[in-house]
């Protein structure tokens, strides 16, 4: 017998979707580094360092920055996925599609990035459109929040069949 929160999800479904959430955080992170490495020609250890910038500011940073950028980058991102299939859970549509929905999610990831967090870090983020940005969007919509969508719609599949 599940239990049933007030908002009618079980908590088995909450716990069998663990696994999907780290997978989707893995590959999306992945991919989203992978992704920065290729647009800004760096290398993902420059790019770890970099994004402890959000943490450290400016300045000589080395192996444990960078081992605080890539924690810091994968945790945002299966956060993201958190929040992807806790919203799922309420909205089946997310499950049904999610493509459309997930790129529209890589949008989001994208904007509460650049237009919430970074701002409130100490690099005081300033974002000017260049073609390059306009890349890190695309990779965002395309590989971050498609990602996500995709293995998590996988799993709750594998969870329904699995009933």
């Amino acid at each position: 017998m599940t239990s049933r929160s007030k908002s009618g999800l079980t908590k088995s479904k909450l716990t069998g979707l663990i696994p999907s959430i780290l997978a989707a955080g893995f590959t999306a992170g992945s991919f989203d580094l992978l992704a920065a490495s290729v647009i800004y020609t760096a290398t993902p250890y420059q790019v770890m360092k970099s994004i402890s910038g959000g943490w450290y500011g400016k300045g000589p940073k080395g192996m444990p920055e960078a081992i605080v950028g890539a924690a810091s980058h994968y945790a945002i991102l299966t956060a993201a996925a958190a929040i992807y299939a806790l919203a799922a859970l309420k909205l089946p549509v997310l499950w049904r599609r999610p493509l459309l929905i997930g790129s529209l999610f890589g949008a989001g990831i994208f904007c509460f990035m650049h237009f919430v967090v970074l701002p409130l870090t100490p690099l005081g983020f300033h974002m000017k459109p260049t073609p390059l940005l306009a890349l890190d969007f695309l990779a965002n919509v395309l590989m971050s929040g498609a990602a996500i969508a995709l293995i998590l719609s996988a799993g709750m599949r594998m969870l329904e069949e699995a009933r």
